[in-house]
């Protein structure tokens, strides 16, 4: 969390002379990475995954923003987690298109191949009922409330909503006042929350289907592991939508931000027979695996674009790319 260090740049530095190039993943050790490329002449590859937020009063999210792109723009490579990523790269943080390339995120598809399941009592629910399940913390960005406000206009009895995560570091409110929003609402009885939790194959082994209700996203990882968990998924289009898929086919996407496409969504998923999502399921697990497995596909993409950097890249030009 620190703003600066610079024994921790010569630390990185140090050990960059031994490397061909950095990789920088956490937002919050790009600086570091960076300017350790700069006193080592290694390129410096950066991972965006996510859309940018600064938070604190309004004159320092001005100047942390500011503060960060001065510093991203010196990056060899920005790989971005979607293309709504890459244009936020290009037109707000001004870096240059020919070093900023889109690859989506990925996982290991096979873990997700067979998923054993829950007993539904364990959760608090009958055999009968249909388990939408959201996974995330509890936090502004995944829009829990948004789902709350959706799932209390949704007319299907059954549908209970599992939410699975803790509050964020940054809004330890939130928690409690979801649960509040649901007592209001009068859905507390369909409303789940289970808090941390280390089974979650076990949840997406049980669970009818996957949604996410995002404000703002990269990539999201849940949305893939849910589909190759074999579950139609119900998803904002926040980051776009994810290459291949067919609303109708693999779930739904719907407009960020909004409720009533949020319950029409639930309920479109809902409506559906066991059989049907079971088959949407199948469609989703597929198409992840055609694009988006990390040992097949993404991460042989990873390794080839950063073989491309260096070979392209002198020791001498590679991290000093002009602002």
């Amino acid at each position: 969390d620190q703003l600066w260090s610079t024994s921790l740049v010569a630390a990185i530095a140090a050990r960059a002379r031994r490397a061909a190039c950095l990789v920088a993943f956490n937002q919050r050790d790009r600086k570091f990475a960076l300017w350790a490329g700069l006193r080592t002449a290694a390129p410096v590859v950066v991972h965006v995954g996510n859309q940018h937020r600064f938070h604190g009063p309004r004159l320092w999210r001005w100047f942390k923003e500011k503060i960060y792109g001065f510093y991203i723009r010196r990056a060899s490579l920005l790989v971005c987690t979607s293309p709504t990523v890459e244009a936020e790269m290009l037109e707000r943080f001004g870096t240059d298109p020919a070093r900023t390339v889109t690859l989506p995120n990925g996982i290991e598809v096979d873990r997700f191949e067979k998923m054993a399941k829950l007993e539904r009592a364990s959760l608090g629910v009958s055999e009968q009922a249909i388990l939408a399940l959201n996974l995330g913390r509890l936090a502004p960005q995944k829009g829990q409330d948004l789902l709350l406000e959706a799932l209390a206009r949704v007319e299907e009895p059954r549908l209970h909503l599992l939410l699975v995560g803790q509050p964020a570091h940054g809004s330890p409110g939130y928690g409690s006042g979801l649960r509040e929003l649901a007592a209001r609402l009068g859905i507390g009885q369909r409303v789940h929350f289970l808090g941390w939790r280390d089974d979650v194959a076990e949840l997406l082994g049980t669970a009818d289907f996957f949604v996410a209700s995002s404000r703002w996203e990269g990539s999201p990882l849940a949305v893939l592991e849910a589909m190759a968990a074999g579950l139609p998924v119900l998803y904002t289009d926040c980051s776009g939508r994810l290459g291949g898929f067919e609303d109708g086919v693999h779930g739904q996407t719907v407009a960020t931000g909004q409720v009533e496409p949020l319950a029409r969504g639930l309920s479109a998923l809902a409506r559906l027979t066991p059989e049907q999502r079971r088959q949407s399921g199948l469609a989703a697990r597929q198409l992840v695996r055609q694009n988006y497995d990390v040992v097949s596909i993404t991460g042989p993409r990873f390794v080839a674009l950063i073989e491309a950097l260096l070979k392209r890249s002198s020791p001498a030009e590679s991290a000093t790319a002009r602002d």
